[in-house]
């Protein structure tokens, strides 16, 4: 990648910043705190494009639960690709890839923390991968395998699946006690708030 686009993807990365993170594991409190949209639903489609010259991905999503925000019914978005095309139609290539962008598939049934849309018209999870769970067989798990997820969350759990959950440092955990905490998280506004 030429210096002037790597400047650019820095650029991009940058905006919105909370939205990007590479340091240290975010937990459950950083992630609400940090996300305009808060979402359940299913990926129902994913098409490659190009934004000014970058490789993007646009998802759709069927919307089945609004935790936060105003997401309703399909919820539109775009970010930078996880993995850049090998050539682009004026025969350029690219050079490396996004390390933690999440990556989406049709039929995805997930809950996103979703940061604000930059004035470039991308979006991403908060916490790149960190932001987006994969809802599978009554299980919720991260990009990371949820690692830092509840490293220093205080919450009173609610029964002792929650308990259980909010102990767990790695790894899979329930997905409605997931859901169940988050909402009451944002309801009970637990940790200030989301992205103004």
């Amino acid at each position: 990648m030429r210096q002037g686009g790597a400047l650019a993807l820095v650029a991009i990365l940058a905006e919105p910043a909370s939205a990007t993170t590479l340091g240290r594991p975010l937990n459950v409190a950083d992630l609400v705190r940090r996300s305009s949209d808060i979402v359940v639903g299913t990926v129902t489609r994913v098409a490659d494009g190009q934004t000014g010259g970058l490789a993007v991905v646009e998802v759709e999503l069927d919307v089945k639960e609004s935790i936060r925000g105003a997401a309703r019914g399909r919820l539109n978005f775009r970010q930078l690709a996880p993995r850049a095309p090998e050539r682009r139609a004026d025969g350029r290539r690219y050079l490396g890839l996004v390390p933690g962008m999440p990556s989406y598939a049709k039929g995805d049934s997930v809950l996103l923390f979703l940061g604000p849309e930059g004035s470039r018209g991308l979006r991403t999870t908060v916490g790149l991968q960190q932001g987006r769970f994969e809802l599978r067989a009554g299980q919720a798990e991260n990009g990371v395998s949820n690692q830092g997820l509840f490293r220093g969350v205080t919450a009173r759990p609610q029964d002792a699946g929650e308990a259980a959950m909010l102990a767990t440092a790695r790894g899979g955990v329930r997905a409605d006690a997931l859901i169940g905490l988050v909402r009451r998280a944002v309801a009970e506004q637990w940790w200030d708030g989301g992205v103004k």
